[in-house]
């Protein structure tokens, strides 16, 4: 599998992929991709293979860039930190606050014992179970 991911130049690696090049099952590449120290050896590996094929993504931005790609141009000028470009946002926000309904002393008084009693109850089957 690592094999497989540091050969991969950054392409799409299937879980399929990955199972045939190990020659294990997908659940097998599955329960191996959520091992902490597994992972990140493997992640490390399509870093790794990634990098490698950067020269050649530089080379054709930069070829995209002298033909006249505005966006490859761009791209290319923000790396090597010849331009940078900013931007500002103002926002113009209205909020409309409503004014919240409000109980008598009645039916706080109803609410409270409703939501008491509802927690009671679920202390008391918690206890019965053994939990604590």
């Amino acid at each position: 599998m690592l094999s497989l991911a540091i050969n991969s130049s950054g392409q799409r690696v299937t879980l399929e992929d990955l199972a045939n090049a190990s020659g294990k099952s997908v659940d097998f590449v599955i329960k191996k991709l959520q091992e902490d120290s597994f992972r990140e050896i493997f992640l490390d590996a399509m870093k790794g293979s990634i990098s490698v094929a950067m020269p050649e993504v530089v080379s054709a931005f930069i070829s995209k860039a002298c033909e006249g790609s505005f966006p490859h141009g761009k791209l290319l000028m923000e790396i090597v930190g010849l331009y940078s470009e900013e931007s500002s946002v103002n926002v113009n926000a209205t909020i409309k606050a409503q004014a919240v309904p409000s109980m008598t002393e009645e039916e706080k008084d109803q609410f409270l014992r409703a939501t008491l009693e509802q927690h009671d109850n679920e202390l008391r089957l918690l206890k019965g179970s053994g939990e604590k």
